[in-house]
């Protein structure tokens, strides 16, 4: 899948765009701008290839109840699709509404203003910057109920920071206090990454827009502003498709357009490759020397075999098998010439038992113990693997993480986390970033310097598939966090919005992941390495000192999708229930 690294400037502020057009670029900015409407919307029809372009990703939530549909281009080889829509649905009153009530509301707010006007809220939660969080992990704690669970903490952040440029009061406060001063990342459109964000309004409600804020939305976080009768929710859900690689359609229906005014959407949709595949050996365009199936020492009792397509494999609590990838690394770490006291003695030992376990004669015998120890020295650092990814073990937990492919200068990396004592509700419970953190800065790559000396090591186990989507309910658990009063109809403070009354009357979010080991396979033949032209009966170095540490993710488990160089989580989630072997397409593929 190749990378389209084309992308556009930021957009300047504009007139607000009318239904989907692209908004037009204005060279003076003399006044705030109306929001213009048009009567009917046009349906956009999705394109093969994404719109390239630089949005930063400010999330907004779903009234939808519509089911999020995933669907999939044949032939996709994708190996991380993650999709993620959130829309913040806004149900707003009448502005006379405001102005019966004008005295009285500013009497109380100037008295509210005494008391709190030098008090700063903090949140537990509260953010410091773009790393991993307590934040990120919040979501998860919350809902993490024996079953899978996705979502980006990522878009929630833009979600809230973009919400809290109308808000003032109280409500800002509360919002404030848990995102403090984050600044939202911009980055880059492509193929393989979409992000969108926009301002739908109803046509008969844009006078009651505040026109600077909705410049700020523009400028700030690159939205885009759409006028709309919502009468069809084909505008909306074409524009999602649009954000999401057309792989989500249907999010809104006709009656949450019939019980909102406007709506701030965020789309995100990821479709990314590993930097190498699961089973490079398996697929012509990656089959290198450099990635094995197999391994055998020469003269030496050590050797490993992975398999070459998806496996069947099993998994805590379920009863059918599951689809397993794979993975295998080992490294030669043990030097057998300093074990036997130097060259000159080894080749003796290997000489005396060829004439003595081998009845070979001393001219025989001379010959083959120089090419056996010369086999046997080979291996040392020797460093095979089946392919590219990181690892760490301890008593507690199973940490195995994998390289995405870069693009447009973002690359991701896949972390996941299993514990070995306690089951995933407790370790989810009593987990913190600060412990994560370090586990990922205990990541060892596939290196000699990871290896301990004097051993021959080999890391192997099997990684499941996984595919599902998850709804959050953002609303319900953004109240938990203390941001309470801009989804209460009577304590709201949207001032900065909207000309009147108006308050969030619901806020979710959809995510959708699959995790493979990179679309279609070919097959491969490996030829597995000998012990040359020794007789039947040959010297075998036994007893070697082999460590094997198990990464073997059989167990529910928590991981994360982040950004390798700042640390941000797009995404995190659990599993439960990974992807049956029987409903894995590519466990029907012939090789």
């Amino acid at each position: 899948m190749e990378e389209n690294k084309e992308t556009m400037e930021p957009v300047a502020p504009a007139e607000p765009v009318v239904e989907s057009a692209p908004v037009e670029p204005v060279v003076e900015q003399p006044t705030e701008t109306p929001v213009e409407s048009v009567s009917e919307p046009t349906v956009e029809q999705p394109t093969d290839t994404p719109v390239v372009e630089t949005i930063m990703p400010t999330p907004g939530e779903a009234v939808a109840q519509a089911p999020v549909v995933q669907e999939k281009k044949k032939g996709n080889k994708g190996l991380i699709i993650i999709l993620i829509v959130l829309l913040l649905a806004i149900v707003a009153g009448l502005a006379c509404m405001f102005l019966l009530n004008g005295k009285g509301e500013k009497k109380e707010k100037d008295e509210e203003k005494v008391v709190t006007e030098n008090q700063e809220k903090k949140s537990p939660y509260r953010l410091s910057g773009n790393g991993l969080e307590n934040f990120d992990l919040y979501f998860l704690q919350l809902n993490n109920k024996n079953t899978n669970t996705v979502y980006s903490p990522l878009s929630i952040k833009y979600a809230l920071a973009m919400l809290n440029e109308g808000t003032d009061g109280e409500t800002k406060k509360q919002i404030t206090a848990l995102i403090g001063d984050y600044k939202p990342k911009t980055y880059t459109e492509s193929k393989n990454m979409a992000f969108g964000n926009a301002f739908f309004v109803r046509d008969t409600f844009k006078d009651n827009i505040v026109p600077g804020t909705v410049d700020i939305l523009k400028n700030k976080y690159n939205a885009e502003i759409k006028v709309d009768p919502f009468t069809n929710p084909d505008t909306v859900n074409n524009w999602i498709k649009k954000k999401t690689l057309n792989l989500i359609d249907k999010l809104v229906n006709k009656d949450d357009l019939d019980s909102v005014d406007f709506m701030i959407i965020n789309a995100l949709g990821i479709d990314m490759q590993w930097t190498r595949s699961f089973l490079p050996y398996a697929r012509s365009n990656e089959f290198s020397n450099e990635y094995n199936i197999a391994t055998e020492y020469s003269s030496m009792d050590y050797g490993w075999f992975g398999a070459e397509k998806v496996e069947p494999g099993t998994f805590k609590d379920i009863n059918d098998k599951v689809a397993v990838m794979d993975v295998f690394a080992s490294y030669d770490n043990y030097d057998p010439v300093k074990a036997h006291g130097g060259e000159e003695n080894y080749i003796k030992e290997i000489k005396n038992f060829l004439i003595t376990s081998c009845k070979m004669s001393e001219k025989e015998a001379t010959t083959i113990s120089k090419d056996t120890y010369d086999g046997i020295v080979s291996n040392y650092h020797k460093l095979d693997k089946s392919t590219e990814f990181l690892f760490y073990v301890d008593d507690d937990v199973k940490v195995f993480a994998k390289d995405l492919k870069e693009y447009n200068g973002t690359q991701l990396q896949y972390v996941g986390f299993m514990p070995k004592k306690v089951d995933l509700n407790t370790f989810v419970k009593d987990v913190n970033a600060t412990k994560l953190n370090d586990y990922i800065s205990k990541l060892k790559e596939l290196k000699p310097e990871s290896f301990e000396e004097g051993y021959i090591t080999e890391v192997s186990g099997t990684i499941p598939k996984f595919s599902y989507k998850y709804d959050l309910d953002l609303m319900e658990n953004l109240k938990t966090l203390g941001v309470v009063d801009v989804f209460d109809s009577g304590k709201a403070n949207l001032s900065k919005l909207v000309k009147g009354s108006a308050f969030i009357s619901s806020a979710k979010h959809a995510a959708n992941i699959e995790f493979t080991q990179d679309g279609i396979k070919a097959s491969a033949a490996t030829e597995l390495g000998g012990l040359g032209n020794l007789a039947s009966c040959s010297y075998v170095e036994k007893n070697l000192p082999i460590k094997k540490i198990d990464i073997t993710f059989d167990n529910p488990y928590m991981y994360l999708v982040r950004d390798k160089k700042t640390g941000e989580v797009w995404f995190a989630g659990s599993v439960y229930e990974p992807l049956l072997y029987k409903n894995d397409p590519d466990s029907k593929v012939n090789y």
